[in-house]
């Protein structure tokens, strides 16, 4: 069975919480939970404030008194320096995406201006937020190439990043984990993470 769906999970997840890593934010604007990553970027100071998204010092006018002065109103956006992305073939992976990362909601507002809550409830991080990266659990997927069934094993895929391909060799040197089930109607396996 081929997926053309992008990865996703299910709620279904029995995960322990300190299986999951909370560092990294994703470079993309648009990422799906459920998607394989890999780290891609990690700076050693974390104890520095990163401003990335702003410009230095804006100033008030070209012209007049005014001119050239600092205006000192700009908005700071925090943003984790250390980045993960979707992982490819030959990748060493860090694990399966919990949350999805978006910039607008459905109905295309600005998920940082937004209430906290409905991103929680939705499963969403904003780019620039750190977004949970599961490394061991069980949880039901879809998102992959190939046909899975009990005990097939996964690799990162090598025609589409962030998917898993099926594998007949659940003890492969990349293996990222196995599949427990064939897929249901919906297309989602439940899959053994194993990172």
């Amino acid at each position: 069975m081929n997926i053309t769906q992008q990865p996703n999970l299910k709620p279904y997840r029995d995960i322990d919480p300190h299986e999951v890593v909370n560092l990294y934010a994703h470079v993309d604007a648009s990422a799906n939970k459920g998607s394989l990553v890999t780290i891609t970027e990690a700076e050693g100071n974390t104890n520095v404030w990163q401003n990335a998204n702003s410009p230095a010092t804006p100033h008030l006018d070209v012209f007049g008194p005014l001119a050239n002065t600092p205006s000192r109103a700009y908005a700071n956006r925090y943003e984790v320096t250390w980045k993960v992305k979707n992982a490819i073939s030959g990748d060493r992976p860090l694990g399966l995406t919990l949350y999805d990362v978006r910039e607008l909601n459905a109905y295309g507002e600005k998920l940082i201006h937004r209430p906290r809550h409905e991103r929680f409830e939705n499963d969403y991080v904003v780019s620039g937020e750190a977004v949970p990266v599961l490394v061991r659990g069980f949880v039901k997927i879809n998102g992959f190439n190939g046909t899975p069934g009990p005990n097939s094993g996964a690799v990162p895929s090598a025609s589409q990043s962030g998917f898993v391909d099926v594998t007949n060799n659940p003890t492969a040197v990349n293996n990222v984990g196995k599949f427990l089930s064939t897929p249901d109607a919906d297309g989602y396996a439940h899959f053994k993470l194993e990172l």
